[in-house]
């Protein structure tokens, strides 16, 4: 191996995310053709993967709830990632993209340079001056990077003119091997949401149809900007049926999902180009899914048998969820089968061979 790649991850190492799953797929492919340096950070000092020379920059704890103080941190965030990275020797560097400010940043990275974007994060911004001003930034700096990849079709037509290449983000082989091989057996009903909970999932809806349906039990599993909110409507309206019990590791989740006999999705309707890999790790237990969003995530739904997509109305989905609890949970087969046959990771993530071939 002669040839070595920088992997710069503006994520938590030691932590659940889809950025951290789906920088380990590239590494799987890569390490054998490639010497590997991981640039990220970890409150975990200790980290190790196989193959991989792994450098931490300091712990940064990215502000979620002011905008203003959000901006500086990712900048900052970025700003030193990228520069550790220009110390360490390489011929090329991999970028990837859920924070937006280590796209223009990453303009100081000196080798030859991938940028994979995971989301169009400056699309979703409300203030419209902010927003063209950010689009304008973001989109002017992919001008400069050597390959571009996106994860979804809406990404792939978002940035057109610019020729990405489409990686579908997906699930790991040894996580679906495990999903498709639960012993799904709940006790009882039960509606499940696993994931962040934040402004652009806007999960009230679910704690007010629970609310509403006290016979079906709720439980939505996860960490968030809207946590605490969400728990106070539970407490300040003495709802009984819905759990809230924060992050979990992974051999819990797993126990949640044999427990589980629907899961649940949203997306706020500014998120259309977002695919919530979530929704990967869903189809791959084969329960129902009922969703609630549009665009990518929706078409994804729209594919997969015995699932849902629902308006945003509370009406719609008490009577989806009353549907269901009269069927009784139901494994599909086919929907196991379509993650297999199209979004293993590992699949997907063998493109970037390619990639740096042409490079």
């Amino acid at each position: 191996m002669d040839k070595t790649i920088n992997l710069i991850l503006p994520n938590d190492i030691s932590e659940i995310s889809a950025a951290k799953n789906r920088i380990l797929s590239y590494i799987n492919v890569l390490k054998d053709k490639y010497n590997i340096n991981l640039i990220t950070f970890s409150k975990d000092k200790n980290i190790q993967i196989d193959g991989v020379n792994i450098y931490l920059i300091d712990y940064i704890k990215v502000e979620k709830n002011n905008f203003f103080k959000r901006v500086f941190d990712e900048i900052k965030l970025s700003y030193k990632l990228v520069s550790l990275s220009n110390k360490i020797k390489s011929d090329y560097t991999f970028l990837t993209i859920p924070s937006m400010f280590l796209l223009p940043v990453g303009l100081l990275v000196k080798t030859k340079k991938i940028v994979d974007i995971r989301d169009i994060q400056w699309e979703y911004l409300n203030n419209k001056f902010i927003k063209q001003i950010f689009k304008i930034i973001m989109l002017n700096s992919l001008k400069f990077y050597n390959k571009i990849t996106v994860t979804n079709e809406y990404e792939e037509k978002y940035l057109k003119k610019y020729n990405p290449i489409l990686i579908s983000n997906g699930i790991s082989h040894s996580q679906f091997e495990k999903l498709q091989n639960l012993n799904i057996k709940p006790n009882e009903f039960r509606v499940t949401y696993i994931g962040n909970i934040g402004i652009a999932q806007d999960l009230m809806i679910l704690c007010k149809v629970a609310k509403k349906l006290p016979d079906i039990k709720f439980k939505l599993i996860g960490d968030g900007a809207e946590f605490e909110k969400l728990q106070k409507y539970i407490k300040d309206n003495n709802i009984q049926n819905i759990e809230m019990p924060g992050k979990i590791g992974w051999e819990e989740i797993k126990k949640e999902y044999e427990q589980s006999s629907v899961l649940f999705a949203k997306l706020d309707k500014n998120f259309a180009m977002a695919m919530p890999s979530k929704l990967y790790e869903y189809a791959s237990t084969g329960l129902s899914i009922v969703y609630i969003g549009n665009g990518q995530a929706k078409e994804f739904v729209e594919k997969l048998e015995n699932s849902y997509v629902v308006e945003d109305n509370e009406e719609k989905l008490s009577e989806v969820l009353k549907k269901l609890q009269t069927k009784g949970f139901k494994i599909s087969k086919n929907n196991i089968n379509f993650i297999k046959d199209n979004y293993i990771r590992e699949n997907q993530t063998k493109q970037i061979l390619n990639i740096l071939e042409e490079l």
